[in-house]
């Protein structure tokens, strides 16, 4: 008896994890299971989500009744378990970017308000400034904006010529975005 060996004597300490830690993951994996499932087909289709893992996703969508999505929880823990960790992590990654995607896009929405306000109330620097950045924009219709823009300023005018210069700037902005995702 004193010397048998337990299965998990063999196990450095490194590789040894607590029960409560188990635990915390299987719960982790649950609760992004069910973040999927909350999701639409378009959004969980930017996944690349395993076959399996998509059928249940999917087979969780259906479901209503309380102790059947209460199994269904721990269904989708164990298919989850069952991926690897780099999907595990593109997963996790995928979701944190949709939780913070409206903080994202209020950020450069008020960067490119700040640009927009440069140019209005600035001089050539600041369009040179913008060129620079852009150097793919459109820089006879940026001049002709800014210019319709100060002219309304001036003029009290309604700001239609400031809205198409916005519009503008956050379309040069995100074809710049595009390309460098490519």
């Amino acid at each position: 008896m004193a010397n048998e060996k337990f299965p998990d004597d063999n196990l450095d300490d490194d590789d040894w994890v607590s029960k409560t830690q188990r635990k915390k993951e299987v719960d982790e994996l649950q609760d992004m299971g069910e973040e999927l499932q909350l999701l639409s087909k378009g959004q969980l289709a930017k996944f690349n989500l395993s076959d399996k893992l998509q059928t249940a996703i999917e087979e969780g969508q259906r479901l209503r009744k309380r102790e059947a999505l209460r199994r269904h929880r721990q269904f989708l823990g164990r298919v989850m378990r069952e991926e690897e960790e780099d999907d595990i992590a593109l997963i996790r990654r995928g979701l944190w970017e949709l939780k913070n995607a409206h903080q994202s896009n209020t950020r450069v929405f008020k960067e490119l308000e700040e640009v927009r306000e440069r140019l209005i109330q600035g001089d050539n620097s600041d369009l040179g400034s913008v060129i620079a950045q852009y150097p793919e924009i459109d820089t006879q219709k940026l001049r002709q904006l800014v210019k319709q823009s100060k002219k309304e300023v001036a003029n009290n005018a309604p700001p239609a010529a400031s809205r198409k210069l916005f519009r503008f700037l956050r379309e040069t902005q995100e074809g710049t975005e595009g390309e460098q995702e490519d």
